[in-house]
């Protein structure tokens, strides 16, 4: 015991303290709480924050072969010999190989799929030179190669493909053992667009520039120095405005328009020349996927939209799209999905990078593919007049676009809509006789058009010209949408519409490899596998959920394959998850395509095609049109979600939350079902008769689908309540068959799902 010091007896943990010892630490407390008060700011802003880098992201790398960036990072003693890996996230490795990195004075290493480890599911769809333009990825340091204080990692453009010029590192960072990084993000700077200026800021050069962008003869690139036909201005927009709005750097202007044989001097004028446009926006990035979902989205201007909701919002798995449709996830129950109800696919996010701005320019312009053939042609004199523009002709695309925003966009249906239409048949007329496949197309005057074999090619490059003739329909729709600002008007197309925001007609769909008829194998889209077939076509198909997806109510102008094929775009989101090794699960991913579906097919329209309500300026539907209304069979066809191919998709979903889905959707689909009576359904007979023969087939007629569906629904949890209201309304409707026996019926396990004694099979 010290001198002075008083023991004194330790009261028991239990007991309460005394009165004197209470009211003790109540002012010690009152005390110590007054003093952090009075102190916490300063405190608080005495913090040491982590000292800036000095670098500033993204780093590009983009010229021609050989070009270098480098940057310095100081790493501790401790780090220095811990085994650290590096990881960075890149914009546009869009092929094996074309990058390297080195570590101070070590020798380079190649990135590709063996010597980098691609995160996320990246790597499921490709990984370097796969689907996904934008990667993070791993790199394994070799020993010895960091030392305690400053150390430099240099970057390198191996060699072009023809193609692209360059890639960008977006982040980078150290990882340590336990996972932690060796620095905090905020300790790096971001570029801020907005800082940058014209290289020449003088008006003779930028009127230089202007006319460079529309006129200056280019060559093919600078491996293959041959004359084009096309201009800046072909692939690009007219204008140039996707530059600016992508925020395209001066370094990358300026490199591109060397690669296409211009000098640095005439790069620097029309990077000059870009940076100088008025009144276009500049929101974009070019690592940010155009359109691609988010909630962000939702909170900016619709000039906005296009810019994507960021690379971020990109979902890292399947399963987390499920709170974003379903309000009490992870509860989910009857009656949190109405066909009534509206599930807004822009601000859904989804676990696909949608092409970028890269991805969406031709590789090859259509006049260099296909010459007079194509400059003659409908599909590009309906753009912008046979004289290119240079003489105004109200006919084209353009010229009526202008005259609607002219006009205040009132006559936007009427003038343009159509229009739209008309280019969009113009297009494929174009095509169609130049498929790949065999296929013979409808001429405008009806008759079956096949181009001979001689002039039908089969390699990748005759799938590049096919493709980029699909994309430069894309990039002029959206210079059309963009630069006559069209985007925000979608109630003045269809009034009963329940989105906002939208595009007139649906090129994206269009856009597909599948719809352009190419060979699996030779698109010409990234490492040409057939990976990049399916993705690709995956991916436009959702573009078009977004863009274009049928607005609730424009009756007439759908049927039951426009915009959306329906049974297309489902079986490519079940080959989209079972064609990577190892496979993706996309069972959330269909779920919201089921649920708008459902909502963008309850629409006045009968299950027969029919209106409901019909107005009385509204055109008449042929009875023989595939209905573009409540259609069960096409559109809002739940069967998917326990259809063979799908039943790998739900791997990342649990079994309970597999059930609520199922049960919700289920409540949904029959609610809808029950507003038409029998007669209605037995109108077309295609739809549902009396006579058919049931087999639960899930590829089958409407009937068919239900009869498939209800015993593996109730498999997998549904209530059987619900399972037997549905039967027995659809005793009504297919008399001929006892539905009591899906009731009862019960299934068993094969291969990866599951087969139910009603199937005919059994």
């Amino acid at each position: 015991m010290r001198p002075h010091q008083v023991e004194r007896p330790t009261p028991h943990r239990d007991s309460p303290p005394s009165p004197v010892s209470r009211a003790a630490l109540l002012t010690f407390f009152s005390l110590a709480t007054l003093a952090f008060c009075i102190h916490a700011p300063r405190a608080l802003a005495a913090a040491p924050r982590a000292p800036s880098l000095g670098i500033t992201l993204p780093i590009e790398v983009i010229g021609k072969d050989g070009t270098k960036s480098s940057v310095t990072l100081p790493i501790s003693e401790r780090d220095a010999h811990s085994p650290l890996e590096l990881w960075l996230q890149v914009h546009n490795l869009s092929y094996e190989n074309k990058a390297s990195i080195r570590f101070n004075t070590g020798t380079w290493i190649s990135l590709n799929n063996s010597t980098a480890s691609v995160e996320g599911l990246g790597k499921n769809f490709g990984g370097i030179g796969g689907a996904f333009a934008t990667l993070p990825l791993r790199i394994q340091l070799p020993a010895g190669v960091l030392s305690p204080g400053n150390n430099t990692i240099h970057f390198r453009l191996n060699h072009t493909d023809g193609r692209s010029i360059g890639f960008r590192v977006l982040k980078l960072n150290f990882i340590r053992p336990d996972g932690s990084r060796v620095f905090a993000e905020s300790q790096f700077t971001q570029e801020d667009p907005n800082t940058w200026r014209p290289p020449f800021p003088d008006k003779k050069s930028i009127k230089a520039g202007e006319a460079l962008w529309r006129t200056a003869a280019l060559v093919q690139s600078s491996k293959r120095p041959v004359r084009i036909k096309a201009h800046c201005m072909d692939c690009h927009t007219q204008d140039g405005r996707d530059l600016k709005y992508f925020n395209y750097s001066n370094q990358a202007i300026i490199e591109r328009s060397r690669f296409h044989g211009l000098s640095e001097k005439e790069g620097k004028q029309i990077a000059s020349y870009i940076r100088t446009l008025q009144g276009v926006p500049n929101p974009g990035r070019p690592w940010n996927p155009p359109y691609q979902p988010g909630p962000r989205v939702g909170s900016q201007p619709v000039a906005h939209w296009a810019a994507g909701a960021g690379i971020d919002q990109v979902l890292e798995k399947d399963r987390d799209i499920l709170p974003y449709i379903f309000p009490r996830f992870p509860h989910i129950k009857q009656g949190d999905v109405r066909t009534t109800g509206y599930l807004n696919t822009r601000t859904t996010p989804i676990p696909l990078q949608l092409p970028d701005w890269n991805h969406w320019l031709p590789t090859i312009h259509p006049m260099d593919a296909w010459g007079s053939n194509f400059l003659e042609s409908p599909a590009y004199t309906l753009y912008n007049g046979k004289s290119g523009g240079r003489a105004e002709d109200a006919s084209t695309m353009r010229a009526r676009a202008r005259y609607v925003r002219e006009n205040g966009y009132s006559p936007y249906f009427t003038r343009l809509h159509f229009a739209s239409q008309q280019w969009n048949l113009a297009l494929y007329q174009f095509l169609c006789p130049r498929y790949p496949n065999s296929q013979r197309c409808n001429t405008s005057s009806g008759k079956k058009q096949k181009l001979p074999d001689s002039l039908i090619g089969h390699d990748s490059v005759y799938g590049q010209k096919m493709y980029s003739t699909a994309l430069w329909a894309m990039v002029k729709m959206w210079e059309i949408m963009q630069e006559f600002g069209l985007e925000g008007h979608q109630k003045q197309l269809f009034s009963e519409s329940r989105e906002d925001w939208g595009w007139m007609t649906n090129y994206s769909f269009d856009t597909s490899p599948h719809l352009l008829g190419l060979h699996r194998d030779r698109t010409g889209i990234n490492n040409n596998s057939p990976l990049m077939f399916v993705y690709f076509s995956a991916a436009w198909y959702q573009l078009s959920f977004i863009l274009y997806n049928g607005n609730h109510a424009d009756g007439a102008h759908r049927d039951g394959q426009r915009p959306i094929d329906w049974p297309y775009a489902y079986a490519f989101l079940g080959e989209l998850q079972n064609t990577p090794k190892p496979y993706v699960p996309l069972n959330g991913l269909l779920t919201l395509w089921l649920v708008k579906a459902m909502q963008i097919a309850d629409n006045s329209i009968g299950t027969d095609g029919q209106r409901i309500r019909p107005s009385l300026k509204a055109s008449p539907i042929s009875p023989h049109t595939p209905s573009p209304g409540w259609a069960t069979k096409t559109v809002a066809d739940i069967s998917r979600l326990v259809a063979p191919s799908f039943m790998k998709g739900w791997a990342d979903i649990s079994q309970e939350e597999r059930r609520g889905i199922l049960e919700a959707l289920l409540y949904a689909w029959w609610e809808k079902s029950n507003d038409f009576p029998p007669s209605l359904w037995w109108k077309n007979s295609t739809v549902a008769n009396t006579r058919e023969k049931l087999t639960g087939n899930y590829d089958g007629s409407a009937g068919d689908k239900l009869w498939y569906l209800l015993p593996q629904f109730k498999h997998h949890g549904v209530s059987p309540e619900l399972v037997k209201k549905v039967a027995h309304w659809a005793q009504t409707i297919w008399p001929q068959k006892n539905w009591s026996d899906v009731v009862n019926a019960r299934c068993r396990p094969h291969q990866h799902y599951f087969v139910c004694s009603t199937e005919a099979r059994q």
